[in-house]
């Protein structure tokens, strides 16, 4: 099964979301400094850029496996 770009998109999108959540829950939550929370910013944002272009890098391996499985696996910096 092979993801097309707008759902490699979406998911990457729904990836980048799921990373932003828990800070602003630790934002209202603790005094995070603004240091702290630019550093998980661009690390945040930074994974997203890796992850978007090398969809066609990445996604030429996955033949014969299941996309969310691999894309769950490559999701480790």
């Amino acid at each position: 099964m092979d993801l097309k770009v707008e759902d490699y998109s979406r998911t990457i999108a729904g990836w980048r979301q799921d990373q932003f959540e828990p800070l602003g829950e630790a934002r209202e939550k603790y005094a995070l400094s603004p240091a702290f929370i630019d550093f998980a910013s661009i690390y945040f944002n930074y994974g997203w850029g890796r992850f978007m272009i090398s969809y066609p890098t990445q996604f030429s391996r996955v033949n014969g496996y299941e996309n969310k499985a691999f894309l769950q696996s490559t999701m480790t910096f």
